[in-house]
């Protein structure tokens, strides 16, 4: 997935870290793609060009942590938990920045792909939130942290 992202947007940087293997317990590989594909592909939209976009899975006892943090302008916090219902938007919260790639090559979408991202990971026994964060050297921006139970 990562690959791929890095294909369909050779304008931006993915900082990509994990161990050689992940086995995650009672998972279903096509339900985890979508949900990975969905989120990362967010960050890369919203994340402007010539910008980073890091991808960190991370072993913490009985579950991997997956961060997917992106330099976009974040969400208000008040919205945070908004974002996974479904048809939810924040257009005004976050750039239209124009997307090299995508559904028919346009910027925006339904509002479906972290609504259903986050039901995908609730039915393996994961869970997914989102944070904003800040940092000096790169101003923040939005980062979604996934937690899936190890085999």
């Amino acid at each position: 997935i990562v690959e791929d992202a890095r294909f369909e947007y050779p304008d931006h940087h993915i900082d990509y870290a994990s161990p050689p293997q992940a086995l995650v317990h009672h998972s279903c590989h096509r339900a985890l793609a979508q949900a990975f594909e969905n989120i990362i592909r967010n960050a890369l939209k919203y994340t402007g060009a010539g910008k980073q976009v890091w991808v960190t899975v991370i072993q913490r006892n009985a579950f991997y942590q997956i961060c997917i943090k992106d330099q976009g302008q974040g969400v208000p916090e008040h919205l945070l938990e908004d974002i996974f219902k479904p048809f939810f938007r924040v257009d005004k919260a976050r750039s239209q920045t124009p997307v090299l790639s995508g559904i028919c090559g346009k910027a925006g979408g339904y509002g479906l792909g972290l609504a259903l991202a986050q039901r995908q990971l609730k039915a393996v026994g994961g869970s997914i939130y989102a944070r904003n964060y800040v940092n000096t050297s790169t101003d923040g921006g939005l980062e979604m942290v996934i937690d899936l139970p190890a085999q």
